[in-house]
């Protein structure tokens, strides 16, 4: 074989794979994790402040699954006026899910509302004094 065809053959072989990966990739749906991204990214600094004062409840947190159930339980040692749980799914924003609850410390999810798969959950509680938020993974 001669070295031209060779060249040439290497060259179509590249070519075809580049060709291939610029297809496979622009088929790949692409979505932000928020639609209102930069209206959140103006209370990111109050998210850090609830971040930080949920560290040391953190472990007082305790989230276990009973059957088809997901039970989260608050920390007891705050008077809780108003909770929320979101469920984001990072491929599929259509997963998403958020429970509301008011002055509970126990809350119980159905896993049947949910996708099978990883979810960011946001723990969102507070009392009269702060804000209060624990981010967490969970694969169901």
């Amino acid at each position: 074989m001669h070295w031209g065809r060779g060249i040439i053959i290497g060259m179509g072989l590249f070519m075809s794979f580049i060709i291939y990966m610029v297809i496979t990739l622009m088929s790949h749906n692409v979505e932000l994790q928020s639609e209102d991204y930069y209206k959140k990214e103006i209370g990111f600094e109050s998210e850090i402040r609830a971040q930080q004062q949920a560290k040391g409840l953190e472990k007082q947190l305790k989230i276990t699954r009973d059957g088809d159930y997901l039970h989260i339980g608050l920390p007891e040692s705050i008077d809780i006026r108003h909770s929320s749980v979101e469920f984001m799914r990072p491929n599929d924003r259509h997963a998403d899910q958020v429970m509301q609850a008011d002055t509970q410390k126990q809350l119980v999810y159905p896993l049947e509302k949910l996708k099978k798969g990883l979810y960011n959950i946001d723990i969102r509680f507070e009392d009269r004094h702060a804000h209060y938020l624990i981010k967490t993974t969970f694969f169901y």
